[in-house]
């Protein structure tokens, strides 16, 4: 690891000290699984398989996996390899949907929530999973009693809920907006797409603030990157 480079890449990043140890430590710790479990493989050579096994290897000793991926992704974000920072950010996604639930979502009707919650349905990627078919959105429908409308909303927004950022109300406001699925995110602009939210929220009053530049940008590069579940 390069790690004066490194360290003055997170301070033109504002990270506080305590943080640059950190990630500098996550960075060391990945090195050293790729030394010992990659036949000493470099990290300028990592590939997605590599970011997969060490996830496993880190879930099993009971390490605070989430933390040493941000770390290893702001690494890689130093070294200009994109396509590495993407996949630490969908796996991040993935793994937050787990834990987020649909209450949280926000418009949500809690007699949707309780009716979800008897067919097993909690979370977003309970929902996701759930219903990434147009044949078992119907089916939940006709089995909860919830109307199909809310059933395909409440799909879309735990779809789009692996962007980081897209959680609670932030989701409700790119949905309601009209860009409610990820290929519509995808096809944006970024500067256009942070426009059209900010004239949303001024025409409607929604309560809610408008993307950074920098966070609409994340969205579309994330949208553009993640693997396509859901079949509208």
């Amino acid at each position: 690891m390069k790690a004066k480079a490194f360290t003055d890449f997170l301070e033109k990043k504002k990270k506080s000290p305590r943080t640059i140890s950190n990630y500098t430590g996550f960075v060391r710790q990945f090195e050293a699984f790729l030394r010992k479990h990659k036949m000493g493989k470099k990290i300028d050579v990592t590939v997605k398989k590599d970011l997969k096994d060490f996830e496993n290897w880190a879930d099993r000793r009971n390490l605070k996996t989430n933390q040493y991926l941000w770390g290893i992704k702001e690494y890689f974000d130093y070294l200009g390899k994109s396509n590495l920072r993407l996949e630490i950010d969908a796996m991040l996604g993935r793994r937050y949907l787990s834990r987020f639930k649909l209450k949280d979502f926000f418009g949500v009707k809690p007699t949707h929530i309780n009716q979800l919650k008897k067919a097993g349905i909690t979370t977003a990627e309970d929902m996701l999973y759930a219903g990434v078919t147009k044949q078992k959105r119907v089916g939940i429908s006709r089995h909860t009693g919830i109307p199909l409308e809310d059933v395909e909303t409440l799909v879309k927004l735990s779809d789009q809920a692996r962007i980081g950022g897209h959680k609670k109300v932030r989701a409700r406001l790119y949905h309601d907006a009209g860009f409610d699925t990820i290929d519509k995110m995808a096809a944006c602009d970024a500067a256009a797409l942070r426009s059209a939210l900010v004239s949303f929220i001024q025409k409607t009053g929604f309560s809610g603030i408008p993307p950074t530049p920098g966070e609409a940008r994340h969205t579309v590069e994330m949208a553009r990157y993640l693997k396509r579940l859901v079949e509208y």
